[in-house]
């Protein structure tokens, strides 16, 4: 059951992280738990749908389009940002001095903050995608300025050569139209 990103930033010193585990020799993660499990939260109360929304497609560096598993970029308001900014501060205290931080946020500026996750589009474990009401909707055939209320699970903490960063994935999402849009956050 996801949490409300302000009340779960509100409980993060009852976050823990585990010791970093070596995958593939290239990088190591360090997993977050809440309450013996994976850390949930939901970006916004499900009223706010409309306040946070997809700027562009899902997609991979690089990628043909085809890939199961992509970034997406969620532009969201400033409380939204602030908070998040809260939980990678704490994250970024679970790491050695020195390192050089990847942080999954950019700054607002001409355009509104914004939030970097992972999102499987298909696969075994994809997205769910539902509607205001939590009923199943098909997967959306346009992402772009879509009005969303994303569930973003924190899942750990990368380490590699270049820096760390958390890591984010999107298991489930409210999707609203693209007419849902409130506003453009734009300065």
């Amino acid at each position: 059951m996801p949490t409300l990103l302000s009340n779960a930033v509100a409980e993060l010193s009852q976050w823990t992280v585990g010791p970093p585990k070596s995958k593939n020799g290239q990088i190591s993660i360090s997993n977050i738990s809440y309450k013996a499990a994976v850390p949930s939260i939901q970006l916004l109360p499900r009223e706010r749908l409309g306040d946070i929304y997809t700027p562009f497609e899902p997609s991979v560096y690089r990628g043909t389009g085809t890939e199961p598993r992509k970034g997406v970029v969620f532009a969201i308001p400033g409380d939204v940002y602030d908070d998040l900014l809260k939980l990678e501060v704490w994250a970024r205290q679970q790491v050695p001095d020195g390192t050089v931080w990847h942080s999954a946020l950019k700054e607002p500026g001409a355009y509104a903050g914004s939030v970097k996750a992972k999102i499987n589009c298909t696969g075994a474990y994809p997205c769910e995608i539902v509607d205001a009401d939590g009923k199943p909707l098909p997967w959306p055939e346009h992402w772009s300025r879509l009005g969303v209320v994303p569930v973003l699970e924190v899942r750990g903490i990368y380490s590699q050569k270049t820096g760390s960063g958390l890591i984010l994935d999107v298991p489930h999402a409210m999707v609203g139209s693209h007419d849902v849009l409130r506003t453009c956050d734009f300065l």
